[in-house]
């Protein structure tokens, strides 16, 4: 697997470790082929900053990686929930509560890719003890 594709499993795994010890991915509902999903709340700046297109691609590329490896989380199918933050930190914590109020739950955050929408995320996402994984925030403030 490419270093990009590792370091998202790693981030998967992390953050399904405690859901799975609770008991919480056991009560997940599987889909027709059986598996069963696990979302990840992505946030990529499609306007404003338009490498969000390209971010997504990739992630979706090393999703299909990660489901096809029988290695990997088996009897799982992850997916991603892409939201857009315009690299604006109001429509990213807009996006954020959209993403933790609406169905699946989310196992785990993707991206900002902008530090000023990366820094609110980062913040908000410890009280929902969800791992966050960015792949272009740069600020300070997130060390």
């Amino acid at each position: 697997l490419w270093p990009w594709l590792w370091l998202l499993t790693v981030a998967v795994i992390a953050a399904l470790l405690p859901l799975r010890e609770s008991g919480l991915i056991l009560a997940v509902a599987g889909d027709e082929d059986g598996l069963v999903e696990l979302q990840l709340a992505g946030f990529f700046p499609f306007t404003g900053w338009e490498v969000g297109h390209v971010a997504l691609a990739g992630v979706r590329i090393a999703l299909e990686e990660i489901n096809a490896s029988h290695d990997v989380l088996p009897g799982y199918n992850l997916t991603v929930g892409a939201k857009e933050t315009a690299c604006n930190e109001g429509v990213g914590l807009q996006a954020i509560f959209e993403h933790i109020l609406e169905p699946p739950v989310k196992v785990g955050i993707l991206g900002g890719g902008c530090s000023v929408v990366c820094q609110p995320i980062a913040s908000l996402s410890q009280h929902w003890e969800l791992v966050t994984l960015s792949w272009g925030c740069a600020s300070p403030g997130l060390g």
